[in-house]
């Protein structure tokens, strides 16, 4: 009875490791582009985060038995370790009381782990030549070669306290944010020991704090991915809900609120140049600077030989994902559909904007869309812009950044400069050459180019063979170019609609 009572525990364990591998690539994998659907069949996946198998922590004798076997001396430290553990990606979290009275949080690495995900790697990189990119040059393998130092990172707990102190170091002047303290004489590959640090979930404070409380964790999070970016040059690698919290204190004030920050096993380094070149890109659309997105993309690792094939959708490109740096006006997440504007603006050709770019960037987008995502959740609207000019730093000067020319690689082609997408959509109506209406909005109302225009008149329009959607469409994937929309006569009035 014995041993099937060992061995019905030893499969249980084995089945609770492969899921919890198949969860944790899943969620690695599914931010980075290219990834087709066959890969995760490969793993009876599919991209849905929803897919993710539930998990039920392991017991807590479990753990005591890890801890025992991998950190004896933190096994003899320990006065209490609560019952009830955390599933944190690749290990379980306990809260611990120890000898001495330290407050601390636990992480063990679950047991066999690294065996089960490096199995189901390998599957994956049998499947990347299926990738739906690979016809615009996706070089699938180079994104998992990434990948790969990511998981051999994530995979040791020593590398991930280093990653904790200098993410601890770089925020130490800044009281809001709290980084736990890591105890390393009581860490080791497996077990990460730190300062217990108490917080609520992202989702208590949407549903449970106040509207002032909320934004200003809205404005908490945006200044922590801008300080991230542009200051420290060092980003959380997997920001979402699970990996920070906020607390407060027993006061009115907001100001009293914290956002605690939890799992560096995943970060990412960027060289000085890289953000510097992207405030030298943002400051031109401010500014009206003569700045080349072709340029500066290509400056910072972009291919210019695929990026060419959408150099004219550039400056709209740049200008649409660098929204939340340029408005000064209260910026919310939650009205800005990134997704479907690339969508609308590069079709498929978005695989060139994919396949051009360097690993780094794509995590670095991935980092930046998990607190811009977070910042959704607290339904709030921010002055992005004015968090931004506070907190760069003020002693180092953008403009004199260098940005080489690529223009060889362009060919016959322009090289498009911020300055030249159209700003306005106008709309000019006349009776007998007198103008009765003059309108002017952004030139992003081609979006929503037929419902500008009153609906008996939409289809008078249409019947002069005017086609709607084919306007839209092109007006889009030209990057928002100035030019003629349409011109239509109805009745007695003529219809200029143009974008300049």
């Amino acid at each position: 009875m014995g041993l099937v009572s060992v061995s019905a525990k030893t499969m249980s364990l084995a089945i609770f490791n492969k899921n919890a591998a198949k969860n944790y690539l899943l969620h690695s994998l599914s931010g980075l582009p290219g990834i087709s659907q066959k890969i995760f069949q490969q793993l009876s996946m599919r991209l849905d985060h929803n897919d993710c198998v539930p998990l039920e922590p392991l017991s807590v004798e479990k753990i005591r038995s890890e801890i025992e076997r991998s950190h004896p001396k933190l096994f003899a430290q320990i006065r209490s370790l609560d019952e009830v553990g955390k599933i944190a990606s690749i290990g379980q979290v306990h809260r611990a009381v120890l000898n001495d009275g330290r407050e601390v949080a636990i992480k063990v690495k679950l047991p066999n782990i690294d065996q089960e995900i490096w199995e189901n790697f390998r599957l994956i990189r049998k499947a990347a030549p299926f990738a739906p990119g690979k016809k615009y040059g996706m070089q699938i393998h180079s994104f998992l070669d990434s990948l790969e130092n990511v998981l051999r990172e994530e995979l040791d707990y020593q590398l991930e306290a280093k990653n904790q102190h200098e993410f601890r170091r770089c925020l130490a002047k800044f009281p809001q944010f709290v980084v736990p303290e890591v105890i390393d004489s009581l860490s080791n590959d497996c077990i990460l020991t730190q300062a217990f640090e108490l917080s609520v979930s992202p989702s208590e404070v949407k549903y449970r704090w106040q509207a002032a409380e909320k934004r200003y964790c809205a404005e908490l999070l945006f200044t922590f991915g801008v300080q991230s970016l542009f200051n420290q040059h060092l980003l959380h690698g997997d920001f979402h809900a699970g990996n920070f919290g906020f607390r407060k204190k027993n006061t009115a004030s907001t100001a009293e609120i914290q956002m605690v920050l939890y799992d560096f096993g995943a970060v990412l380094r960027l060289e000085k140049s890289a953000p510097g070149i992207l405030i030298c890109l943002i400051d031109a659309y401010g500014s009206g600077r003569h700045v080349s997105p072709f340029n500066a993309l290509c400056s910072i690792g972009f291919d210019p030989e695929k990026l060419k094939h959408i150099a004219a959708c550039l400056p709209a490109l740049c200008e649409t994902i660098f929204e939340p740096f340029l408005t000064d006006l209260p910026w919310r997440p939650g009205d800005w559909d990134l997704q479907l504007r690339i969508d609308r603006l590069l079709g498929e050709n978005k695989w060139w904007f994919r396949s051009a770019g360097p690993p780094w960037f794509l995590q670095l987008m991935r980092s930046m869309a998990g607190v811009l995502f977070s910042m959704k959740d607290m339904d709030a609207a921010v002055f992005s812009r004015k968090i931004l000019l506070t907190h760069l730093d003020a002693s180092v000067d953008y403009s004199s950044v260098r940005i080489e020319d690529y223009s060889k690689y362009l060919e016959n082609q322009p090289n498009y400069n911020c300055t030249n997408s159209a700003k306005n959509l106008t709309v000019l109506v006349t009776e007998n050459t007198e103008e009765v209406v003059s309108l002017s909005m952004p030139a992003r109302a081609v979006d929503d180019l037929e419902e500008l225009i009153p609906g008996d008149k939409v289809e008078k329009i249409k019947a002069g063979g005017i086609d709607f959607e084919e306007i839209k469409v092109k007006a889009q994937r030209s990057g928002y170019m100035p030019q003629t929309l349409f011109e239509a006569q109805v009745d007695i009035r003529r219809y200029l609609v143009r974008l300049v």
